[in-house]
């Protein structure tokens, strides 16, 4: 697993994953199912941002992971919240 935004705990254990251009969920999808954290993910394409939905579906992580539709290098800070 490449580690990349990953907020770590006096565990060890990382609390919040985040991925930044999040394509399909994948890396978000094995993160969060490797280490049972909250995971954060920011997509501007809304085809793609759709599959990782599915994806994050179909893994059973809706519950761990947000996503946003935004284009993380612009100002506006991300709505997860969606």
């Amino acid at each position: 697993l490449h580690q990349r935004g990953i907020l770590v705990t006096s565990s060890g254990r990382p609390a919040v994953v985040a991925d930044l251009g999040c394509g399909d969920g994948r890396w978000l999808i094995e993160a969060c199912g490797k280490y049972g954290c909250t995971g954060i993910g920011m997509e501007l394409d809304d085809a793609i941002l759709a599959r990782a939905r599915r994806n994050i579906e179909g893994a059973g992580l809706t519950a761990s992971i947000q996503l946003s539709q935004d284009d993380f290098l612009s100002e506006k800070a991300p709505n997860f919240g969606e």
